[in-house]
């Protein structure tokens, strides 16, 4: 007798507590849930992926130009993702070598425009000609600002497609240049440097005097001509550069023909 009710509280038992088990674990994801979770978990991984593939390779197609100046050295770093036309224009003459013994003819002090610019003047202050391609129209765009190291594309605020050779440098912000002109841009930004900064602070700091050849006059032009003995496109293959052969004399730049200095005129307030 004792055993037959053992055995019934048991089977009465056991089921009891198996209910009660039961009342306390969580309500477990259906299927169906379980998989819309895991597909979204793969999505944000792929966005996340296809995110960091991208920026790899924007960062990957911003070349660098090495110039090498009597003054010094600096890079500066290409954004052809901001300025596609713009970059590909100054890299044309880049790779023509047509920025070889020119010079930075202009140095800027004023409070709100502090540059260096230069690229299509020779030593003789003359404009250079030979090479010299017809003008682009400016790529501006309102987020890329006027800030210490950002380098713009000159251009004559009167003509629609004037870019041509010329470039500036900001030595510091300069918020003036950032004012759109009559036609709502102001200067495109192509670039900015990334080593040797200092050189364009040791430029900015030469005793200027106002020179003959310059029509907008003033004190801009280094008394001492800021030379760029050349600029080049840094690659890391070493079979881009290779030296000459033993017996071999390297070319020397021809020194290009010159007419008189036509620059841009001053932009007005």
């Amino acid at each position: 007798m004792t055993r037959l009710l053992l055995l019934v509280g048991m089977l009465v038992f056991v089921p009891a507590a198996q209910a009660d088990n039961s009342s306390t674990q969580p309500d477990q994801p259906k299927p169906a849930e379980k998989k819309a979770k895991k597909d979204k978990q793969q999505e944000a991984k792929k966005d996340a992926e296809l995110k960091a593939k991208k920026e790899a390779v924007v960062k990957a197609d911003r070349p660098r130009v090495k110039f090498v100046t009597n003054q010094g050295e600096f890079v500066i770093e290409l954004h052809p993702d901001k300025a596609p036309k713009t970059v590909e224009n100054f890299l044309r003459y880049v790779n023509e070598k047509f920025y070889d013994n020119t010079i930075f003819y202009k140095v800027s002090r004023q409070e709100h425009t502090s540059v260096v610019q230069g690229g299509a003047v020779t030593p003789e202050m003359e404009q250079k000609s030979q090479g010299l391609r017809p003008g682009i129209e400016c790529e501006y765009s309102a987020e890329m600002k006027n800030l210490r190291g950002t380098v713009g594309a000159s251009r004559n605020l009167r003509i629609k497609q004037s870019t041509q050779a010329d470039f500036y440098i900001n030595q510091a912000d300069s918020p003036g240049l950032d004012k759109p002109a009559l036609d709502g841009k102001a200067y495109a930004i192509f670039a900015h440097v990334v080593e040797g900064m200092d050189t364009i602070d040791k430029i900015a700091k030469l005793p200027l005097h106002e020179h003959p050849k310059y029509p907008q006059g003033g004190e801009v032009v280094p008394v001492n001509p800021v030379i760029i003995k050349s600029a080049r496109l840094l690659t890391t293959d070493k079979k881009a550069e290779a030296p000459p052969k033993p017996g071999e004399k390297k070319a020397e730049p021809v020194k290009p023909k010159g007419k008189p200095l036509k620059l841009p005129e001053k932009k007005k307030d």
